[in-house]
C-alpha cells in the first residue's frame, strides 16, 4: 500500500485523509493549525512537524489548500525532498495558471502531477463521496484513481494539466448563475426554498446552499444593486479567463471584483423591500 504524504487538514483535508486511514494507507500529515493536527491525529494520521518531514519518503503527496499563492509555496517547498517520480495530486480549488504552473514545477522535479479539485462540499469530504475533476497526463490520473476512490465517488479525467481546474470552475460558475435565477423566482423565503427548489431538479447542493441563506441577509445599499452571487468562484473565474487568453470575459475592473449590476432595484429589490419591509440587496457568501 503506497505511503501518503497530506498537507492541509482543514474542514476537506481532514476528513478526506481520514478516508485514506480508513482505507488502510499509510498516511503522515501537516498542517499549520494545531486544532487540525490534533484532530488527525485522533482520526489515525501520523503528523509531521513539517511538510517536508511528511513528504519524505512518500510515493504520493496530496494538497488540500486555499488558494493558487498558498500551492505554489507549498509545492516549492517539498518538491526538492519528494521522491523521483512521486506522485504529486493538488485538490484544491485554485486558477487554472496556478495549476499549470504547479504541474511544470512537479515536472522539473521528475513528479507525475495531477489537479484534481473536488466538488461534494464538506458532507462529501466526511462520507468519501466527492467528485474529482481531475487534469494531468493518462499515467498520473491511472496511477491516482486508487487514491481518489477512497476518497470519492466520481474520478472524471477531464485532459491535460489544468483542465480539472478549468471543469471545476464551470461548475462553480454553473452553480453561481442558478443560484441567481433561483433568486429571480424569488417568491418568498419558505415557498422558494421548502416548495420549489426539492422539486424543480435544481440539485441537492444548490437546495441545501439556499436553505442556509434563507433568501436574504440586508445590507444598506444606496443604488439598490444586488451582489454577484459566489464571490469566490467570480475572482476565480476573473483568473481563469485571463490565464486562458480571454481577458474580454473576465468580471474584474483595474484588479478589483466588481459587483455585475445583476438586479435593478424595480426588478428584484423592490419586491423584497415590499415583502420584508425596507430595502436592500441580496448578499451571496
Amino acid at each position: 500500500m503506497s505511503k501518503v504524504a497530506f498537507l492541509g487538514l482543514g474542514n476537506m483535508g481532514g476528513p478526506m485523509a481520514a478516508n485514506l486511514v480508513k482505507a488502510s494507507y499509510a498516511v503522515t500529515g501537516f498542517d499549520l493549525m494545531e486544532a487540525q493536527k490534533q484532530a488527525a491525529a485522533a482520526s489515525g494520521l501520523t503528523i509531521a512537524q513539517s511538510a517536508r518531514d511528511a513528504v519524505a519518503g512518500a510515493d504520493v503527496i496530496v494538497t488540500m489548500l486555499p488558494a493558487g499563492r498558498h500551492v505554489l509555496a507549498s509545492w516549492a517547498d517539498f518538491l526538492p525532498v519528494a521522491s523521483k517520480g512521486a506522485l504529486a495530486i493538488d485538490c484544491s480549488t485554485i486558477d487554472v495558471e496556478s495549476a499549470r504552473r504547479a504541474h511544470e514545477a512537479g515536472a522539473a522535479a521528475g513528479a507525475l502531477t495531477l489537479d484534481a479539485p473536488v466538488s461534494g462540499g464538506v458532507g462529501g469530504a466526511t462520507a468519501a463521496t466527492l467528485t474529482f475533476m481531475c487534469g494531468g497526463s493518462p499515467e498520473a490520473f491511472d496511477r491516482a484513481k486508487p487514491i481518489l476512490e477512497a476518497m470519492g465517488k466520481r474520478i472524471v479525467h477531464c485532459g491535460g494539466p489544468g483542465a480539472g481546474q478549468t471543469a471545476k470552475i464551470c461548475n462553480n460558475m454553473i452553480l453561481g448563475a442558478t443560484m441567481i435565477a433561483t433568486c429571480e423566482a424569488f417568491v418568498g423565503p419558505v415557498l422558494v426554498v421548502d416548495e420549489l427548489l426539492p422539486g424543480a431538479g435544481s440539485g441537492a447542493h444548490v437546495a441545501r446552499q439556499s436553505r442556509l441563506q434563507t433568501g436574504v441577509r440586508r445590507q444598506p445599499d444606496a443604488e439598490g444593486s444586488a451582489a454577484c452571487a459566489g464571490g469566490r468562484g467570480r475572482r476565480r473565474g476573473g483568473d481563469t479567463a485571463r490565464g486562458c487568453g480571454r481577458a474580454d470575459l473576465c468580471p474584474v475592473r483595474g484588479g478589483v471584483p466588481w459587483r455585475g449590476r445583476l438586479f435593478r432595484r424595480d426588478q428584484f429589490s423592490a419586491r423584497f423591500a415590499v415583502r420584508q419591509g425596507g430595502s436592500g440587496r441580496l448578499s451571496f457568501r
